[in-house]
């Protein structure tokens, strides 16, 4: 009797065994892998190890401690890169598929074509090294600390929030930035060429390094505040096309230049005017 128990025990142990383990066999690799296509990493070692598997999409960089890290030369553009410690300094040398910082330091990018999102609430300086290429950095971030470098080329900046940035550095290539309408608030400080197109209320402020720079309004109802601090002239345009030359230590309202288009065109028309009464008498 113990004997036909123990056979029909084992059978159901064998049983359930089979059914479970040919559920695990027949899900696809794809879904088995799922689960650890995202890591996190705090060191060198974790992270060089997530960069050489094919099977991480995405890698976390997530630490309270005061870590420097490299990211050599190297094609991760199935990966995407996460920052989130605001004591990491890293050095990348890679291609991704996106870049997002979180938290950190200090970012130096040394790679070309790279896209930036930037949510960074505390200090940070991005910096694209003499021969790196930035393809965009995506400004989400609400800091007033936030330091963009371009030594080398940042095609474009895109202001997606009411924070503040100073874009400076040695390049001489023109960035492209855009604040979005989300950017209602947004304080700018230029130091390299620009030209910035504005969909909300904001201030840019041009310093030594951004002369020639061009500032436009791209709404009747947007006012964009400009200050020249620059050693040359800048300038101003609103959407209609009107424009206004701003010579160093002045300031202006892109909301004036409909107002000052104007009274140029009236004093044109009383011009010619007084001149042809005055033509008329002689």
């Amino acid at each position: 009797m113990e004997q036909r128990m123990a056979k029909k025990l084992t059978a159901c142990i064998l049983s359930v065994s089979m059914v479970f383990g040919g559920m695990a066999a027949g899900v696809p690799k794809e879904a088995q892998a799922a689960a650890k296509k995202s890591v996190t990493v705090t060191e060198q070692a974790e992270l060089n190890q997530a960069l050489k598997s094919s099977r991480v999409s995405k890698i976390t960089v997530k630490t309270k401690k005061a870590v420097s890290l490299t990211v050599k030369k190297g094609d991760y553009k199935d990966k995407t890169l996460v920052l989130s410690g605001k004591k990491i300094t890293l050095q990348n040398t890679g291609r991704f598929q996106k870049i997002s910082i979180h938290d950190a330091k200090q970012f130096t990018e040394k790679a070309s074509n790279n896209t930036f999102s930037v949510t960074d609430p505390n200090t940070l300086k991005l910096t694209a090294d003499k021969n790196a290429k930035i393809s965009e950095v995506r400004l989400n971030s609400r800091s007033e600390k936030v330091v963009i470098a371009a030594d080398g080329q940042v095609r474009s900046l895109a202001v997606n929030s009411a924070g503040s940035c100073v874009l400076k550095g040695s390049t001489k290539k023109t960035v492209a930035v855009k604040v979005a309408s989300a950017g209602k608030g947004a304080k700018v400080k230029l130091a390299v060429p620009s030209f910035v197109k504005s969909n909300a209320n904001a201030t840019i402020t041009a310093s030594a390094g951004a002369e020639g720079a061009v500032i436009q309004a791209m709404h009747a109802g947007v006012k964009v505040s400009v200050i020249n601090g620059s050693k040359g002239n800048i300038t101003l345009m609103d959407a209609n096309g009107n424009q206004k030359k701003l010579t160093s230590g002045k300031r202006a309202f892109s909301t004036d230049l409909a107002s000052d288009a104007k009274n140029k065109q009236n004093k044109v028309t009383f011009d010619l005017n007084y001149d042809t009464a005055g033509a008329r008498q002689t």
